[in-house]
C-alpha cells in the first residue's frame, strides 16, 4: 500500500443488520444524485451511504461513515430507512406546520421588521 493511500477497513465492527437492496433504476438515480453539485449536502451524503452499503454489503457502518465523512449513527439510520425503499427525505416533523397569520397591517409588521404604530 503506497504512502499516500488510505485503506478503509470494511470488516471491522459488527455486521450490519439491514442490507440495502436496490433496483437498477434506483441504483442509477442514487449514482446521479451522489454526483450532483446542485443537490443538498444531506441528500448527497445519504445517496453515498446507500450506494456504499449496496456495493459493499460486508462493510461495517463505521467503515461507510469514514468513507462518506459522517457518523456511524447516520449510516445506521439511513440503512434502516432504506428497508422501505431508497427515500432520501427526512421523516416528517412532529407538531403542526409553522403558522404566520395573514391578518394585520402589512408583512413588515407581522414579521417584526417594523416597530408597531405609536412606538418611539
Amino acid at each position: 500500500m503506497g504512502a499516500g493511500r488510505r485503506r478503509i477497513a470494511g470488516h471491522r465492527g459488527p455486521k450490519p443488520r439491514h442490507k440495502v437492496g436496490l433496483t437498477a433504476p434506483e441504483y442509477r438515480e442514487l449514482q446521479r444524485l451522489a454526483r450532483r453539485r446542485t443537490a443538498s449536502y444531506a441528500q448527497v451524503v445519504r445517496a453515498k451511504i446507500l450506494l456504499l452499503a449496496y456495493e459493499h454489503p460486508d462493510w461495517s457502518n463505521a467503515a461507510i461513515a469514514r468513507a462518506v465523512g459522517c457518523t456511524d449513527r447516520t449510516v445506521r439510520k439511513w440503512r434502516e430507512r432504506s428497508r422501505a425503499g431508497p427515500a432520501l427525505q427526512d421523516a416528517p416533523r412532529s407538531g403542526g406546520p409553522r403558522f404566520f397569520p395573514l391578518s394585520g397591517s402589512g408583512a413588515g409588521h407581522r414579521a417584526g421588521l417594523h416597530p408597531p404604530a405609536g412606538y418611539r
